[in-house]
């Protein structure tokens, strides 16, 4: 049977209701952003991001991360200007006048008018005037108690260093609604829930509370769930990650992709299940490993050196006429060598040098030294240096040796998101 071919004005039609879709989406993500959805708006969104494909998420975080930009963007300045003016036309006679409106007693303009005939002058009664009063009277006490302003999700448990809430400064005890909460590098914020949950923020970081969730849009994060689940949003799922009762995750976001660790509990995703000692992230769900090993003239790596993200670093201690071999190496016997000696970095193919660096200060000075496998690609990182190692198929493994008593020490080794 054949099918009949669609007109243009059908496909013109599609289009247009794709958009108009699309514009919806949109609309209830900056909604959500702002804490403005009531409970419908909340499950229309709810339900298009469950039944609906990436492209639905995409749009919707899109317009998240639009909000997120413009809030991070405005300065105190700003804001306090906003709210000088806000002040200045809440004592206008057009508040006064919606503030009886609301009250059920209208005050229209004045409109030309036929002459009255004499009658004798209309009493309000008195009822009315004690009610309409004793409303305003409880209005005005309501405002000035901060009645009307949103309601906190969360509150300030612990601060260090500096956070602000749609540029405000936080401090300890205060709450914190469903607008952005951003924390600078180099400071920690943490959150807690009246179920005891607590979420630490590890700047640079931004997210969203709200009602038993949060929506983490940069940044890092650990969260320590209470008895009740919990709900992560995350920039590259279509839907929230269910933390299960007494969880610990620990989360990171590098460039729009998320990183999830769970030290004990369970986590519900779009792909399965994450259970404890495991780690997810860039489509796959591998171990979780946090190690210290011992360092020295020699030692190697062998758990997690296939994980897809992992990240190996040392402090290179150097001895006169020394050198450093960091050496990856896959099944068949071939690799890559990071060799560091004679005040250069060096990486070998084989025996092929492909990438020289020329290190900078004193040569027996300590050295940062660091290989990291970030989304399958390889690097390496010496003295602030970075150089590129050629592409390794798993399984792989990770040894180093000294020369001349050349010695590596801090030594630390964990697959996915940094640890705490």
């Amino acid at each position: 049977m054949n099918t009949p071919a669609r007109s243009g004005d059908d496909a013109a039609a599609d289009a247009a209701e794709a958009a108009l879709h699309e514009a919806r989406i949109a609309e209830l993500a900056t909604g959500f952003a702002l804490g403005e959805l009531d409970e419908p708006e909340l499950r229309e969104l709810h339900e298009a991001l469950k039944n609906e494909g990436a492209a639905t998420a995409r749009v919707a975080w899109e317009a998240l991360a639009t909000v997120v930009d413009l809030r991070a963007g405005m300065s105190h300045q700003f804001a306090d200007e906003l709210a000088h003016r806000l002040k200045k036309q809440a004592k206008s006679d057009r508040f006064e006048t919606g503030l009886w409106r609301r009250m059920g007693f209208s005050r229209p303009g004045l409109a030309p008018v036929s002459a009255p005939e004499a009658t004798g002058r209309r009493q309000i009664p008195l009822r009315l005037i004690a009610a309409a009063v004793l409303a305003a009277v409880v209005v005005t006490a309501l405002l000035t108690l901060g009645v009307f302003e949103r309601a906190a999700v969360a509150r300030v448990a612990e601060l260090a260093g500096s956070a602000q809430l749609e540029g405000r400064a936080l401090t300890v005890g205060a709450g914190v609604d469903r607008r952005l909460v951003a924390v600078p590098a180099g400071s920690r914020l943490t959150l807690a829930w009246d179920d005891g949950t607590r979420a630490t923020l590890i700047g640079p970081a931004q997210s969203l509370a709200q009602n038993r969730g949060l929506s983490l849009a940069t940044g890092r994060a650990v969260i320590d769930v209470g008895p009740q689940a919990f709900a992560l949003g995350l920039p590259d799922r279509g839907r929230a990650v269910e933390l299960a009762a007494s969880s610990r995750a620990l989360i990171e976001l590098r460039s729009g992709r998320s990183l999830i660790a769970l030290e004990h509990g369970a986590a519900a995703h779009d792909g399965g299940t994450l259970v404890a000692g495991r780690a997810l992230g860039d489509g796959s769900d591998y171990a979780w490993i946090d190690q210290r090993p011992a360092g020295g003239t020699a030692g190697a790596i062998g758990e997690g050196i296939d994980a897809p993200t992992w990240r190996f670093a040392a402090t290179l201690a150097p001895a006169d006429a020394g050198g450093l071999a960091l050496t990856l190496t896959q099944r068949d016997g071939t690799g890559a060598t990071l060799r560091i000696a004679d005040g250069a970095a060096t990486v070998l193919s084989g025996d092929e040098a492909v990438q020289r660096m020329a290190l900078r200060g004193p040569p027996l000075a300590p050295l940062a030294v660091a290989l990291t496998r970030d989304h399958g690609v390889l690097r390496a990182q010496v003295g602030g240096y970075e150089l590129r190692l050629p592409a390794l198929a798993a399984p792989i493994t990770l040894a180093w040796t000294g020369e001349n008593g050349t010695r590596l020490g801090e030594v630390t080794f964990h697959t996915g998101p940094l640890p705490r």
